[in-house]
């Protein structure tokens, strides 16, 4: 099961718990619940002279990646018995359309 715990217009903070039943006795055992976040990141490309990077090995600018700008609008839930679904509606400039991200948890 995936729960949010956090949501702000740049970030998104999941619990997510996982449920064990043993087959054999029919009993359920929780695993331990672990938390992450969800946000919006790039990396900015290498414009050395160096030739432009391929398509699985780039070289970037920077070490790490950065943050990209986005507001986040909405975020909606939804429970099925089989597959859980989170939809992320985020806007990256306040004129451009808005962009859905879609999280599907399957059942195991």
């Amino acid at each position: 099961m995936l729960r949010i715990m956090t949501c702000t217009d740049k970030k998104v903070t999941f619990l997510m718990k996982r449920k064990v039943v043993d087959k054999r006795y029919g009993s359920v055992s929780f695993l331990r619940d672990q938390m992450f976040d969800f946000d919006f990141r790039y990396y900015e490309p290498y414009n050395g002279n160096e030739p432009r990077s391929g398509l699985y090995v780039f070289k970037t600018a920077d070490q790490d990646s950065r943050e990209f700008p986005h507001t986040i609008e909405r975020v909606r839930v939804y429970q099925g018995k089989i597959m859980q679904q989170i939809v992320i509606h985020y806007r990256n400039f306040p004129k451009e359309p808005k962009t859905i991200v879609k999280i599907k948890l399957h059942r195991d």
